[in-house]
C-alpha cells in the first residue's frame, strides 16, 4: 500500500512539518497525520485485503476483521470525502504494528465490536 503511492506525512495536525518516509518508518512517532486520501484509499485496501485473506483462507489482522472498522471508514472517512466543501488534513494515522491471526483461529474469534454487523 505504501510502496505504491506517494503520500506526505506530517508531525502534527495543522500540517506544518512534513516528515519523510524514511522518518515515519523508524516508528520513533505513535500518530502521524495524512491528507484524505490517504484514509480513502487506506480503507478501500483494508476491504480488498480482507476479502482476498477470507477467499484465500490467510492470516488476517484482527483490525481488519473488526465491524466497527467499517463504521468508522464509513462515517469518519468515505462519507466525509464525498463533501466537497471539505479539504480534511490532520487525520490521524497509527503507526504501530498489530497481531495477526490465521484463518482458522479469526473466523472461529471475531472481536467483540460496539455496532452490529448482523442489524
Amino acid at each position: 500500500f505504501r510502496s505504491n503511492n506517494n503520500w506526505t506525512w506530517w508531525a502534527d495536525s495543522n500540517a506544518e512539518r512534513a516528515m519523510s518516509n524514511e522518518e515515519v518508518a523508524l516508528g520513533e512517532h505513535d500518530v502521524v497525520y495524512v491528507a484524505q486520501d490517504y484514509h480513502v484509499k487506506h480503507c478501500i485496501f483494508a476491504w480488498e485485503k480482507f476479502v482476498r485473506a477470507f477467499r484465500t483462507q490467510s492470516p488476517l489482522i484482527t483490525e481488519l476483521i473488526s465491524y466497527d472498522h467499517v463504521i468508522h471508514c464509513r462515517n469518519h472517512t468515505l462519507l466525509p470525502a464525498l463533501d466537497p466543501t471539505k479539504h480534511i488534513r490532520g487525520v490521524v494515522a497509527p503507526t504501530g504494528y498489530t497481531h495477526c491471526a490465521p484463518y482458522d483461529v479469526w473466523i472461529k474469534a471475531l472481536p467483540e465490536n460496539e455496532h452490529s454487523s448482523v442489524d
